[in-house]
């Protein structure tokens, strides 16, 4: 089943017309699996009874795993969130060329799926393969 995800580049300064971007909104071709993982973290203490007592709770930061597939063609009717090619520049070297630099800038997305948006996440890791 495929789904659809729009990212929103947060950062005011990244220059997203570089990579074939009409605005800070774009999409990847097909999401076919979107995982969300978040925890929590406690510290604890030991007492003299031999129990341990909880003292602190604090949210963990989220995780958000997207696998999909990303190409020069394009699949969506709706082609306002497309990444373009650009000069010699196809679509799909611009597409990782745009996921690269986010990663490696650390630039804030907020990712909008049809059941949640997520806000205030950077990519940590980006893999490309062939199939």
């Amino acid at each position: 089943m495929s789904r659809l995800a729009v990212f929103r580049i947060k950062n005011d300064d990244f220059d997203y017309e570089k990579y074939g971007l009409d605005d800070v909104y774009f999409s990847l071709d097909v999401i076919k699996s979107i995982q969300e993982s978040k925890g929590v973290s406690t510290t604890e203490y030991p007492l003299l009874d031999g129990t341990t007592r909880i003292d602190n709770i604090s949210a963990k930061a989220g995780t958000l795993t997207l696998q999909g597939e990303i190409g020069d063609i394009a699949y969506s009717k709706d082609r306002r969130f497309e990444v373009k090619g650009s000069g010699n520049v196809s679509k799909l070297e611009n597409t990782k060329a745009l996921l690269r630099a986010l990663r490696d800038e650390a630039i804030v997305l907020n990712i909008i799926t049809h059941e949640e948006t997520f806000n205030n996440y950077i990519i940590t890791d980006a893999n490309f393969g062939k199939t």
